[in-house]
């Protein structure tokens, strides 16, 4: 079924409270959407089953939920892709000994890929999330008024400014002529003019506890021109609250933050039987060392195991022991206390230019890992004959990175502070870790 509009925003839906918020915060502000499911791990024959409640009864849900709001319901078939581009990369990553981010593939290649072409096959020119990020728009609003103050914005321009409403900070920024880059400290740095930039700008989400910016920092600017975030301002416990008070139910039931494909976050149950499935060969036992050599035991295969990680390394020793490096020619875990061995930063592939690299500030803000707060940091794109690098060197060392993780970096906007003092970051590029850069 095609539907003629101008402006229509296909909610993705993934049983949660999040994407079920949006799409009647949606509906009830009189934005036209429809509602589409997409079935990603289900039915591949591999045992695969996402995370949580029944994928029957979340659709049901979901379609019982689109009726009551009186919009269309559809459910993408994207299982495919998403043992493509996400679940066999997922497994592949684990058997060079990497420590893969599949929620950020996902949202590069299937959400932002596979997913919003289907619903573009809907008639949908925009697909909304649940993402706790704020967007800032390409400048849509210059285009009309340079045909005069009395042109009449269209369909589209007056869609975004009603669900972006009330957000006072992307209201500013997005018609704003340039946008001011501070450095990692907070001083003034670069211009960001917007005729000369016309993608979209990702920014941190209001609520630090949700953000998920780090997640999303490998979608392309093109891919962001079809995204909307209506959830940029919002607080998870208000959007729980306002969900429960209109009488909605989130089919999905209990949020999980583990990987949804991976039942109990358990990936050392998941990935060795989908692996042989796959005929994908996982690595070898071999020697747990300490960095002067000695010997503390035997590892049942590197894949199992992260740099930085702590817990369950199957070794007893005078003080707590950590992941210091992988090496994975030699086949050999290396164990040390924290800070053993630190690193000057790290080098990516898979790079995502967000915004024009002539236009970083000279020092940069570098989260290698969700949990942690960005470091500061210099970046370069270094072109090589297999592609362009990602570059990042910490201005103080550092704790080890795990290669397949996602590297993003930040920029902060002058003069534009979070209601709690924190200053507005900006992703300006992303990528997937490959490799650390030793003291």
């Amino acid at each position: 079924m095609q539907h003629s509009s101008s402006f229509l925003v296909a909610v993705a839906l993934s049983g949660g409270a999040d994407s079920l918020f949006t799409l009647v915060r949606l509906h009830r502000a009189g934005v036209p959407v429809l509602g589409i499911h997409g079935r990603f791990a289900q039915h591949l024959g591999l045992g695969l089953q996402c995370a949580g409640a029944d994928p029957l009864a979340v659709e049901a849900g979901l379609a019982a939920a689109c009726q009551r709001l009186g919009v269309p319901f559809f459910v993408a078939d994207c299982a495919e892709a998403f043992m493509q581009q996400v679940v066999t990369p997922f497994v592949q990553a684990y058997a060079r000994g990497n420590t893969p981010n599949p929620c950020a593939h996902c949202n590069a290649t299937i959400k932002f890929g596979a997913f919003l072409q289907e619903a573009q096959k809907h008639g949908a020119t925009h697909l909304a999330t649940g993402h706790y990020v704020r967007l800032v728009p390409a400048a849509g609003g210059q285009a009309h008024a340079l045909e005069g103050e009395g042109a009449e914005p269209s369909a589209v321009e007056q869609g975004v400014s009603l669900i972006y409403e009330g957000d006072a900070l992307v209201a500013a920024l997005r018609h704003a002529p340039a946008i001011p880059l501070a450095d990692a400290f907070g001083a003034p740095a670069t211009m960001l003019e917007r005729n000369a930039f016309p993608l979209p700008l990702l920014l941190q989400g209001a609520d630090i506890r949700k953000d998920q910016s780090y997640f999303l920092s490998l979608v392309p600017g093109a891919a962001l021109a079809h995204a909307l975030f209506p959830l940029g301002k919002a607080h998870k416990s208000v959007v729980l609250q306002e969900l429960e008070a209109l009488g909605f139910t989130p089919p999905q039931g209990k949020e999980s933050q583990e990987v949804c494909f991976v039942p109990g976050d358990d990936y050392r149950a998941f990935v060795p039987p989908v692996a042989e499935q796959l005929g994908i060969p996982l690595g070898q036992p071999g020697p747990v060392l300490l960095p002067d050599g000695t010997r503390l035991g035997t590892h049942q295969g590197l894949w199992q195991y992260t740099e930085g990680q702590r817990k369950g390394l199957g070794v007893c020793w005078k003080e707590p022991l950590y992941v210091l490096d992988k090496k994975r020619d030699e086949n050999i875990l290396l164990l040390g206390p924290r800070g053993a061995e630190g690193i000057h930063g790290c080098v990516c592939h898979e790079v995502n230019e967000a915004v024009p690299r002539h236009l970083w500030p000279q020092t940069l803000l570098a989260k290698t890992r969700y949990r942690e707060a960005p470091k500061p940091c210099r970046a370069e794109i270094v072109e090589t004959a297999t592609g362009p690098e990602l570059h990042i060197h910490f201005l103080e060392p550092e704790d080890n990175v795990a290669p397949g993780q996602v590297a993003a970096l930040y920029a902060p906007l002058h003069g534009h502070v979070e209601e709690d003092g924190r200053p507005v970051l900006c992703v300006v590029a992303g990528g997937v870790i490959v490799r650390a850069v030793k003291r």
